[in-house]
């Protein structure tokens, strides 16, 4: 988005019965990031895709810069840590025990996306994978002190991530 600190509407998040998010690098005011908040504290069912591990980016000192790592923990189990870089691919296959699962219904056993895949190892025990993904072409980001790193990935050994 052009504009990361409002997204229009955010109150219909009081009469949901789910909500999907999509969110990356976030900074709303108080008065929209009430409703986010206010939703996951529900215990109603919320999908985070993708860039939703790393949700908010607070600049440092600002009241709710802890939200930058607590919310995708806390809520998604999971916080950003790097992805295998702009150029891989990935290699998708259904987890073998959730092939039945009624989420999965018309998609393929196996399928190739040209999206890179990001680092959520290890998964918190009340997850269930549904798809696994293995990286293609990849390459490590590691951010650490505010420092891109970019490593040449080994290509063979364990899985890239799920």
């Amino acid at each position: 988005p052009q504009t990361k600190n409002d997204i229009p509407g955010l109150e219909a998040l009081d009469h949901a019965d789910m909500a999907v998010f999509y969110l990356r690098f976030r900074a709303l005011p108080e008065n929209q990031l009430g409703h986010i908040l206010k939703y996951a504290e529900s215990g109603k069912p919320l999908a985070g895709l993708r860039t939703s591990t790393n949700a908010f980016l607070y600049p440092k000192g600002h009241p709710r810069e802890s939200l930058n790592q607590d919310f995708p923990r806390d809520v998604f189990g999971q916080i950003w840590t790097r992805h295998h870089g702009h150029r891989s691919s990935t290699d998708v296959t259904v987890a073998e025990d959730q092939k039945d699962h009624p989420i999965l219904r018309g998609v393929e056993a196996k399928f190739h996306v040209r999206s890179w895949l990001y680092h959520v190892n290890p998964l918190p025990p009340v997850s269930t994978p549904l798809l696994i993904g293995r990286a293609v072409n990849r390459r490590y980001l590691l951010f650490t002190g505010g420092e891109r790193l970019v490593r040449r990935a080994r290509s063979a050994g364990a899985p890239a991530g799920h």
